[in-house]
């Protein structure tokens, strides 16, 4: 199915103000809808035309195979496109980017090409009272340009003079 493809088992993603998507009972042997991806058993769902709220787990993502004509027909049904918004992609995971890959190999029946996750660097920080940061700056605009100069004129006057 579509999932294999993805780097994790315990894979989550931030969906915002999605919309479920109720599958129907299917009877064809050509058709194959499957639930992708559900919320957690806290969501409700909130009827559009009013009425009672629809308790969770709910589908907000699905995909159909249809395998009746001359090539199968791949559809993914997305009940949020936050997912791969740049705000949602920057500030909090990628996770989004990653399985919209992920559906674009599957529905263009790119199955073999694999996903490698770029690696992450730990962001470092030193921590500097301004006393510290005072010397530091001192000593690397003060005295290692004046230990350069002292050296480069204590080379200079010796060869003058040889």
């Amino acid at each position: 199915g579509m999932n294999e493809g993805l780097p994790a088992s315990n894979f989550s993603m931030i969906l915002s103000s999605a919309r479920s998507i109720k599958i129907l009972k299917n009877a064809r042997e050509y058709l194959t809808v499957n639930s992708l991806a559900k919320t957690s058993d806290k969501a409700v769902g909130k009827p559009i035309a009013g009425g009672s709220d629809i308790e969770g787990p709910l589908d907000v993502a699905a995909a159909a195979e249809y395998t009746g004509g001359y090539k199968p027909t791949r559809l993914l049904v997305m009940g949020s496109s936050s997912f791969i918004t740049d705000a949602m992609v920057n500030g909090y995971t990628k996770n989004g980017l990653v399985y919209f890959l992920v559906a674009m190999n599957w529905m263009s029946d790119k199955t073999d090409d694999l996903y490698i996750a770029p690696k992450v660097f730990d962001k470092r920080s030193i921590d500097l009272s301004q006393l510290q940061a005072d010397i530091a700056g001192g000593v690397v605009t003060g005295l290692i340009p004046l230990l350069i100069l002292g050296t480069g004129l204590f080379v200079w006057t010796r060869r003058r003079h040889l």
